[in-house]
């Protein structure tokens, strides 16, 4: 524990963690808000939200990891393998895609344990190809108790946020707070494995990423999530403004009135309507 707390505070820059903590925070809570839309509608109309899902949550899961790994800081030269990185990339969409397809499919724990441990191996597989693809000036040390507690963080922790999805009070709200906790996690604990040693003479192999473009490339995928983030707060923000001006409107009304969507869910109804179907 105290080898994390050391990584964290002397190896990294404290206020890219801060903006990686905020891209992740942002990322955990659009991801399970479409989501848990996703599981109220029929199976036919759920594909649209839970692919918005998967990218929501493993864009800004990649997202999150590429801007705390500018934040670590060895004193050396570095930069980025492109074909790993771009591996990394998709590792965390599809395996999020698996997961929220199978929570989606059946509230029953063996299937959301499923879900979670699916999330769990596709971020910490994530993790560690972004890790590979990571070119310093140095050699890379592994200490395996710290990988392997890395991956156990990983997995008990996205298990823990899928589970609370389906078995919480205050679904979005909990599963958020995990995931993030379990993606901090995974990092610090896996970058405590590491040890550089540095090769004095060794120059960056030709085609390496340099970290300014890697950062260009974060910040688009950042921006692309926030802009996703804010259609789905406006859209629903938009829709609840609605149903409540409807509601003020047929509320006075001496009939009962209720509106249905088009799945025949009820939307918005009077109190002359409520107490006809009591």
């Amino acid at each position: 524990m105290f080898k994390v707390l050391t990584c964290i505070t002397t190896q990294h820059d404290l206020r890219l963690v801060i903006v990686a903590a905020l891209i992740c925070v942002m990322a955990a809570l659009t991801a399970f808000r479409l989501f848990a839309d996703a599981k109220a509608r029929p199976r036919g109309a759920r594909v649209f939200r839970v692919v918005m899902a998967a990218l929501v949550a493993g864009i800004g899961m990649w997202a999150t990891h590429f801007v705390a790994m500018l934040a670590y800081t060895p004193a050396m030269n570095s930069g980025y393998e492109p074909a790993g990185t771009a591996a990394s990339f998709l590792m965390p969409i599809l395996g999020a895609g698996a997961a929220f397809t199978l929570a989606a499919e059946s509230r029953k724990l063996s299937w959301t344990v499923a879900a979670g441990l699916v999330r769990g191996f596709s971020r910490a597989l994530m993790h560690f190809t972004g890790l590979r693809a990571f070119q310093p000036l140095a050699v890379l040390r592994w200490d395996t108790g710290y990988v392997v507690a890395s991956v156990v963080v990983s997995l008990a922790g996205l298990t823990a946020a899928m589970v609370a999805t389906q078995h919480s009070r205050r679904p979005i709200l909990y599963a958020a707070g995990l995931f993030v906790a379990a993606v901090a996690g995974l990092h610090f604990t896996a970058m405590s494995a590491v040890t550089l040693v540095p090769l004095p003479r060794a120059e960056l192999a030709h085609g390496v990423l340099p970290n300014g473009l890697l950062a260009i490339c974060v910040a688009a995928a950042a921006a692309a999530l926030l802009v996703t983030a804010n259609m789905i707060t406006l859209e629903g923000w938009s829709r609840r403004r609605a149903i409540a001006h409807l509601k003020d409107a047929i509320e006075p009304m001496a009939e009962g009135i209720a509106y249905f969507d088009t799945d025949d869910r009820i939307i918005t109804w009077n109190t002359r309507y409520a107490e006809l179907v009591d």
